[in-house]
Parts: structure tokens; C-alpha cells; sequence
């Protein structure tokens, strides 16, 4: 399931630093700018922030395998042109990890269960921030996944978890559904204006997603009515063994996202990169293999993450630890998660949570396992 980040102290650049980039990288900008006028494509009156230039990525053997990055942040202002902390991350992210795409999330709030008003909150940005983001990591040749998440407030701690909403009656239902929508579709209009790539419908309502197909399918028709770039649904790992409801093979639908972190390890231990693999090949993906056949489905991991702990193999979704860091096992973790993709043609995009997001921040060694495989011409 999502995580929330951990707080972190993170500097700017300097006022002369960005001024030089600024004054050499004039040329680049002008060009980049008249190519931009060519397309079709709608986008905020907002000025975006030129982006230094990036090195162009070497071709691996899949390249529709969106190669991603989780870069979540959390305020009313993230991501936008004053954002200077997230957009120099971006570029450091893109250049120690060699991703090709950045997931950035949207969360939204209700205040209890059995709310329908799904609104904003103190951690969402507005619907102009996001697109200032979703532009700017264009600028920086990422394309861009959209990830909504959900977040119910007045709960006991521990139970805010959107996976526990549910109607007991069709008129509760349809009115959530509604009410998701509209706090929802500000967000899915920003996405559109400014090109994203990719939408997720929502994200890890396992609970709902046993309501009626009808209600489903309505909400796949208003995203689709407004956004023209992919579309997903993101399922909650444990929702592999689950009934699977048919609205999930709504032709709509282009993927099936999965929140990834089925335990590679039954207690804390430490695995090599191999006998991670060999995991991967005798129990996940076999389980992921078989979901996708179901609903005629290609899969991406909307979220994958390993913390960087001796326990990161044991019960991979719980985001705090009091294990002691390790870096070479996160980086094996890593490593063996995109051999596991680029080898099958079920699964077409994997995003690591998260960026600068506390122990599951990938270590610079995990960074580097990571851009051995997104820069690797070997799949």
C-alpha cells in the first residue's frame, strides 16, 4: 500500500548557480521552447522553470517498459515553479537512476467512511501546481505518471487506509462514486491540459472495488471523457488472490496497476541478487502472469519499493523499521525487480517509491543498481 514520507531537510540551489545555468543553457531553451509551439498539445499559461539538459537514454531491449520513479510531495504548493527543492531532486533523481518516467501523486482526503465529499487537503497540490510539474518534467524528457491517492481522516491511527471504504447499500455507493468525481476531476482536467502521460482512476480501493461494475464503469467513462493519455486502475498487492470484478477488462482501461509489494522473504534475512530472483520466477511472477491473463490486462507496478533495511525483504509495505540500514540488499532488491519485469511481456512499467521518501529512499547504491538496468541495452 502507499506511504507517506518521512521528514527531511532538503537545500535549494543557489541564486548564482541557477543564474549560470540560466545564461548557458539560453540557446537550448529557445529551441526547446520553438519546438514546444509545434504541438497540439494544451498547457498552463503558468511560466515553467527551464530545465538543464539530459543525457539521452540508452535503448534497452523492451522500450515500452515505462521505467519509472515514485517522486511524491505532499503540500499545496509541490511541484510548482517555486517547488526549487522537488525540481532539482527530479533532475538529480533522473541522472542517478537513468528513469525514463516520474510518478508524481495526488492526494486526496475524506473525513470518515462512510463520507462522500472527497475534497483537497494540506497535502494537495493545487490543480495548477500539478500541471506546473507535470510540464516541467517534460522539459526534462520524463514522462509523467499521475497517482491519485486517498486518505481518510477521524479514523483511529493505523486505519486510515482508503482499501476499508465501503456502502452497504447502491444509493451510499453511487453517491461516493460521485463525490470521488468531483473532487477528482480538477485534477484529471490539470493532468490533460498539460500532456501527462499517464492517469491512474484510483488507487488501492480494494474494498469498493467489489461494488457494483456499473458504478466502475462510469467512472472509467468520465476520466476517459476528459483524458486522452493512458489510463489505469492500481490494485493493492493482496487483491492478486481477491475475486477480480469485471469491470477491471473494461476496454477503457489500458493497464492494470499494482501496488507491489508481495514479501520476497517470510523472515528478516538477507538474499543475493539471484536467489531474489529465483523468488520472483517460482512465486510473484507466476501470481502476476496469471492475474494479467485473467483480465486480459498488461500490468505495471504503480508502486514497487524495498526499504533500505536488513529487513527490506520481510513485509516490504510497512514504511517504518528499527532494523539497521542496508544499502547492498536494497540494491539487490532492485536489481532483481527489474531483471523480473524487462524479462516479462505481462508486466510493462515499474515505478520504485520514492524518491527522498525516508528508509524507502533509494541508498546511492540502489540508485546505481537501478541505472545499470534502466541504461542496459539487456533486458
Amino acid at each position: 500500500m502507499a506511504h507517506r514520507p518521512l521528514a527531511a531537510w532538503r537545500g535549494a540551489l543557489s541564486k548564482a548557480i541557477a543564474i549560470a545555468l540560466l545564461i548557458a543553457l539560453s540557446p537550448m531553451i529557445v529551441a526547446c521552447q520553438a519546438q514546444g509551439a509545434t504541438t497540439q498539445v494544451k498547457t498552463p499559461t503558468a511560466t515553467a522553470t527551464p530545465a538543464p539538459p539530459t543525457p539521452t537514454p540508452i535503448p534497452f531491449e523492451r522500450p515500452e517498459v515505462e521505467a519509472g520513479v515514485a517522486f511524491p510531495e505532499w503540500s499545496t504548493t509541490a511541484y510548482d515553479a517555486q517547488d526549487t527543492a522537488w525540481r532539482s531532486g527530479l533532475l538529480t533523481l533522473q541522472r542517478q537512476t537513468g528513469a525514463r518516467w516520474v510518478s508524481i501523486v495526488v492526494d486526496l482526503y475524506q473525513d470518515n467512511y462512510q463520507s462522500t465529499d472527497i475534497h483537497p487537503g494540506s497535502g494537495t497540490p493545487t490543480p495548477q501546481a500539478l500541471a506546473d510539474g507535470i510540464v516541467y518534467a517534460h522539459q526534462l524528457g520524463l514522462k509523467v505518471f499521475i497517482e491519485p491517492l486517498l486518505n481518510v481522516t477521524n479514523v483511529p491511527p493505523g486505519q486510515d487506509w482508503s482499501g476499508l471504504i465501503y456502502f452497504d447499500t447502491y444509493a451510499g455507493a453511487q453517491a461516493w462514486f460521485d463525490g470521488y468525481w468531483a473532487g477528482y476531476e480538477p485534477y484529471v482536467r490539470a493532468a490533460q491540459d498539460a500532456g501527462a502521460d499517464q492517469l491512474g482512476i484510483g488507487t488501492e480501493l480494494q474494498a469498493l472495488e467489489q461494488q457494483p461494475p456499473s458504478l466502475w464503469n462510469t467512472l472509467i467513462a468520465r476520466e476517459r471523457s476528459v483524458f486522452s493519455g493512458k489510463l489505469t486502475y492500481d490494485i493493492n498487492w493482496n487483491s492478486l488472490s481477491k475475486p477480480i470484478p469485471s469491470w477491471l477488462s473494461n476496454p477503457a482501461l489500458d493497464y492494470i496497476g499494482v501496488s507491489e509489494y508481495m514479501p520476497v522473504a517470510q523472515s528478516p534475512q538477507a538474499l543475493s541478487t539471484d536467489q531474489i530472483r529465483a523468488v520472483w520466477n517460482s512465486s510473484l511472477l507466476p501470481t502476476l502472469d496469471r492475474f494479467s491473463q485473467t483480465t486480459g490486462k498488461p500490468l505495471i507496478f504503480s508502486e514497487i519499493g524495498y526499504r533500505n533495511a536488513t529487513d527490506a525483504l520481510y513485509r516490504p509495505w510497512e514504511h517504518s523499521t528499527t532494523a539497521p540500514a542496508d544499502p547492498a540488499l536494497q540494491a539487490a532488491a532492485y536489481t532483481a525487480a527489474a531483471q523480473a519485469v524487462f524479462g516479462d511481456k505481462h508486466i510493462v512499467g515499474l515505478f520504485f517509491w520514492a524518491w527522498d521518501n525516508g528508509v524507502f529512499a533509494p541508498s546511492p547504491d540502489a540508485a546505481a543498481a537501478l541505472k545499470a538496468q534502466y541504461l542496459s541495452t539487456a533486458a
